[in-house]
C-alpha cells in the first residue's frame, strides 16, 4: 500500500511533536485524529496521505517536512 509517494519519517514526526511539547493526545486533538492513530504512525505503520496532511497542519509544517529527514541529515 502506498502512502502517497513517500514514507513518513517517524523520527521527524517525533522531533516536531517534541519541539512543540505536544503529547500524542494533544497532537491527536489538534489534528482531529485518534491517539491510537498517532501511536500507530509513530510505531512505523503506514500513514495515508490524508492523515499526513492533518498531522502536518497540526504541527504547522508542510506535509513534505514529514516525508524527509531533517535538513543536513543523510
Amino acid at each position: 500500500m502506498s502512502n502517497g509517494g513517500g514514507m513518513l519519517k517517524v523520527e521527524r514526526l517525533r522531533e516536531l511533536r517534541d519541539s512543540q511539547a505536544l503529547s500524542q493526545d494533544e497532537l491527536a486533538q489538534k489534528s482531529g485524529l485518534s491517539r491510537q492513530t498517532i501511536a500507530r504512525i509513530e510505531a512505523g505503520k503506514p500513514a495515508i496521505p490524508k492523515n499526513v496532511r492533518k498531522i502536518a497542519a497540526a504541527l504547522g509544517v508542510a506535509p513534505a517536512a514529514l516525508l524527509r529527514a531533517k535538513e543536513g541529515e543523510g
